[in-house]
């Protein structure tokens, strides 16, 4: 036991590695829609709460995330793809202007009852799994209300208009 550390730090953190392997923690994710048309295609929500800079939302090609083979990280601020290192064999997915279409059409499907898209899930999952926000707490985030820093720094506001991926 580690001089420096109490019973119950040792206890606690020996637990954590035991009930969370690295791997848990690279694949938490939360499932916010998918496609089934054109091969599949599934809109995901992955938080590393380390991590600093714009925020984006995962997509990957197939309905099942352990059965795709590609991966794309798109920004929730610009039509922009986020390159990230991928630790578990996908590769980089630059979509073809086809699945452009296919992933602008998904984001813009109404998907429950209080009539939201899914890019509005998508904004709601993710300050949910990041900021620990939930959904009422999310709708009333004003986007007149942000700065340009605040985009990168705060939960993202409800109204945030959806950028033109067809750019991507």
């Amino acid at each position: 036991m580690n001089k420096h550390k109490t019973l119950k730090e040792t206890i606690l953190e020996a637990l954590d590695e035991e009930l969370y392997s690295p791997e848990e923690y690279l694949t938490e994710m939360s499932k916010v829609a998918d496609d089934k048309s054109n091969g599949g295609m599934m809109i995901l929500i992955s938080i590393d709460q380390n991590r600093i800079g714009e925020p984006y939302f995962k997509v990957v090609d197939n309905i099942n995330y352990n059965k795709a083979k590609r991966i794309a990280r798109i920004s929730f601020l610009h039509p922009e793809y986020i390159i990230h290192k991928n630790t578990d064999g996908k590769t980089n997915w630059t979509l073809n202007n086809k699945e452009k279409k296919q992933f602008k059409a998904l984001l813009e499907k109404v998907v429950d009852r209080a009539g939201h898209t899914v890019w509005e899930r998508t904004i709601i999952q993710y300050n949910l799994d990041k900021y620990n926000i939930n959904e009422l707490e999310t709708e009333e985030l004003e986007f007149e209300n942000y700065t340009k820093k605040d985009l990168q720094t705060k939960a993202l506001p409800y109204n945030l208009p959806m950028p033109d991926y067809m750019k991507l």
